[in-house]
């Protein structure tokens, strides 16, 4: 019972946070809020072109990856598959990515958005070897994406900071990086992920 109660009232408490911003000018005419809140749901809560470009990947991929754990090193390989769809009204990128890693099954989800007010794209992913969660946010120039932010790193047990890039080729090859610092601080490349449209 208890439980239930805290449910109920942190549900209640969301909701009262959510219309905050529709009721802080209590005296002005309804229907002028209502209006306002329109522009504004049209400006910053509808998807924009950026989700255009997200959705290009719905589908089905095989995915080969090369690995570095160290700079000059050589590289260890994996494949997988990988399903994106678009989710909440074509808002979000959802992907689900599958594979083998030194004999164990591996899997991660991961979703991408384009926040209309940040003005930014926005990545978030986790997955079955860690209970750490990766966040990034991202920019797109000349076709390119690329992405700043940090990801847990289990052998030093702690985050390190992170750059990915992300480039779609054509509509069936999507290739994507990733680096991070190395021994000696420097930016190495630790990922190279290759995906093919399967579908």
């Amino acid at each position: 019972m208890r439980l239930r109660t805290f449910i109920v009232g942190f549900a209640c408490g969301c909701a009262a946070m959510g219309f905050a911003a529709m009721t802080l000018a209590p005296t002005q005419d309804p229907a002028d809020m209502e209006k306002m809140w329109q522009e504004a749901m049209e400006k910053y809560g509808t998807p924009a072109q950026e989700h255009e470009r997200l959705a290009r990947l719905e589908g089905e991929w095989n995915v080969d990856l090369k690995m570095w754990s160290e700079p000059d090193t050589p590289y260890e390989v994996m494949s997988g598959k990988a399903s994106y769809k678009m989710i909440m009204g074509g808002r979000y990128l959802q992907q689900k990515f599958t594979g083998e890693y030194n004999g164990e099954p591996f899997e991660g989800t991961g979703f991408v958005g384009f926040d209309r007010i940040k003005q930014k794209y926005v990545s978030i992913w986790f997955e079955n070897m860690s209970t750490g969660i990766s966040l990034s946010e991202g920019t797109e120039k000349d076709g390119l994406i690329t992405y700043t932010g940090e990801m847990p790193d289990l052998m030093q047990g702690k985050y390190v900071s992170t750059r990915a890039t992300e480039k779609i080729i054509d509509d069936n090859t999507l290739v994507a990086e990733i680096f991070m610092p190395g021994p000696d601080g420097k930016e190495f490349k630790t990922m190279e992920m290759r995906y093919t449209r399967a579908d």
